[in-house]
Order: structure tokens, then C-alpha cells, then sequence
């Protein structure tokens, strides 16, 4: 038997889609789960041995799968103030050309086009507000396996069974790039600074009674 589905977003995924979408954003995301179980092999007509049939029989696999675009990411400008303002303001830096992504964990994007505002004071045009839009870059987008393996034993007298589990997180260790320095003037302006975490693998055992 195989069950595949996608899950109803929940209230909070319902909110962080309706802020995404009033900020104009457009992501591209999908989740799916699914179930694959093995009967063949518990059946009392199987031709397989009574051992065989304890041991590889009975078992189900399931996983979860994300596949999501990246999110918009705004860059600030955080050098020297050019709007005359006495600091404490958001700016933003200059964008020169259409953004090109080499994404590299040490360069997510090409740096050199952005430049930091002029002041007024010093020639600028935009009353030295930058020329960059609200979100001038993309992050990194996201493709994530989490996959389990699980079997329960029954015993006697009827009610006494055990459950097995291994879990899967990130299960072909993939690294998945998350957040990048946004800051123009920072040393590491466009490089990433995190990522979701590494594999992650779970045994466990439960006993029902």
C-alpha cells in the first residue's frame, strides 16, 4: 500500500504565506508525505518462512518531503549617514546592475553590484537614499528528506507489542544554505552565515501493553 498526500497548511503557515504574499514576494513551496507499507510478508498464506516473515515482514516506511524556493532577502546599507538624519535609519545601498548568483557559501551572490549612497552633500541623487529594492536578493532555495523506518511485533496474550523506529532528518545529508551577511559595508557582505542542521538520525524502541 502506498499513501501519498499533502498536508493542510496549519494556521501559522497560513499567516507566514499571507505576510509573504502582502509583501510581494513570490515562493515557490511544496510539502508531501507518504506511507509505503510491506504486507506480502505477514501474510498467513506467504510461502515465506514463519522467520522471515517475523523479521522482514511487517515493516513501513514513510517520509516527508520540502521542496521551497528561496525567501527575498532586503539588503541595508549600514556605513556612514547620507540622509542628514543623525543615523538611527534604514537605508539601502545602490544597485547598479541585475542581481548575478554565483552561490558559493563564500559569495551568494556578485557583491560588486551594489555600491554604497552618495550624500546630497557630496553630489548623491535620491536625497541619499539608495537605489536597491525592497527585496534585492534571493536566499538559497531548500530540498529536505526526512524518512523513517518502522515495525511493530506483536506478542502474547493480544495487546503486548513492541515498536520499533529509526528516523531519518535531513536523511542525504544535503547542506542546505540559509542565511546570508545583508549588511553592505560588513567585511562578509553576501556571504552565508548558517544553514539548517546536518543529518540527524534517531533509534528508538516502544513498548505497548
Amino acid at each position: 500500500m502506498v499513501q501519498v498526500s499533502l498536508p493542510s497548511p496549519t494556521e501559522e503557515q497560513g499567516r507566514q504565506v499571507k505576510d509573504e504574499r502582502s509583501k510581494g514576494s513570490d515562493i515557490a513551496r511544496g510539502n508531501g508525505h507518504y506511507l509505503q507499507c510491506a504486507p506480502l510478508l505477514v501474510r498467513d498464506n506467504s510461502p515465506c518462512p514463519i522467520a522471515a516473515r517475523t523479521i522482514l515482514g511487517g515493516w513501513e516506511f514513510s517520509g516527508v518531503t520540502i521542496a521551497q524556493s528561496g525567501t527575498p532577502q532586503p539588503l541595508t546599507y549600514n556605513g556612514v549617514d547620507t540622509l542628514g538624519l543623525g543615523g538611527n535609519t534604514t537605508n539601502r545601498p545602490n544597485q547598479l546592475a541585475p542581481v548575478r548568483y554565483l552561490k558559493k557559501r563564500t559569495a551568494w551572490f556578485d557583491t560588486s553590484t551594489f555600491t554604497s549612497p552618495l550624500a546630497p552633500w557630496n553630489g548623491g541623487t535620491g536625497q541619499g537614499f539608495g537605489t536597491a529594492g525592497k527585496d534585492a536578493v534571493v536566499l538559497p532555495g531548500r530540498v529536505n528528506f526526512n524518512l523513517s523506518l518502522f515495525k511493530t511485533i506483536e506478542f502474547k496474550p493480544e495487546g503486548l507489542g513492541l515498536e520499533l523506529r529509526f528516523e531519518s532528518f535531513n536523511t542525504f545529508n544535503h547542506t542546505q544554505f540559509h542565511g546570508i551577511d545583508s549588511g553592505s559595508t560588513d567585511p562578509n557582505f553576501g556571504q552565508i552565515t548558517s544553514a539548517y542542521d546536518p543529518r540527524v538520525l534517531q533509534l528508538g524502541a516502544k513498548l505497548h501493553f
